[in-house]
């Protein structure tokens, strides 16, 4: 049986089982911090394997050019999709990264490394502005240990990029 009946470029989404596949990986994208519609894209670049220029991706989706551009630059920040060339009247062409791995390590690196930063900062400067204040409600040993929780998030994220492995032994002791 075959699934997939497409002519050309414009009837990818009619198909109702790639239509739900791609909101489905939209809604797991969005959790790395992409928009829906990101995922949506990269999805269709990624099964057809074909290059698409930022006119197709807007008719496909049915979006403005604007907003095509506004998430293909994002996704190509990433890396998670690629600018392959250039096709009639010099317009743009893009596909989908064929090394998933590489760019699912950038996001990791320049999206939750951040992320952790910022949590790292935000409990310094709340340890620091507490000081030695003898506060019943906020426990100090608490916040030490989301410290240590988030140093060691650092550690092991930084380890898994480097060597795209990591031991959760270190990891028990966030267990009550």
């Amino acid at each position: 049986m075959v699934l997939l009946n497409l002519k050309n470029k414009n009837d990818i989404l009619s198909n109702k089982l790639v239509l739900r596949l791609s909101e489905s990986i939209g809604q797991f994208i969005n959790y790395w911090g992409f928009k829906n519609l990101q995922g949506q894209i990269w999805f269709i670049l990624y099964i057809t394997d074909q290059e698409f220029s930022t006119k197709e991706i807007k008719e496909i989706f049915n979006i403005s050019k604007a907003l095509a551009s506004q998430l293909i630059n994002e996704l190509l920040e990433f890396n998670v999709i690629e600018r392959v060339g250039s096709g009639k009247h010099g317009v743009d062409l893009f596909k989908a990264n064929s090394n998933i791995l590489e760019a699912i390590f950038l996001v990791i690196k320049n999206r939750e490394m951040n992320i952790l930063d910022s949590v790292l900062e935000s409990l310094n400067t709340l340890e620091k502005d507490l000081g030695d204040l003898d506060l019943k409600i906020i426990k100090k040993a608490r916040l030490a240990k989301l410290k240590k929780l988030v140093r060691l998030s650092q550690v092991t994220i930084n380890n898994f990029l480097k060597f795209q492995q990591t031991s959760w032994s270190r990891w028990k002791i966030f267990k009550d």
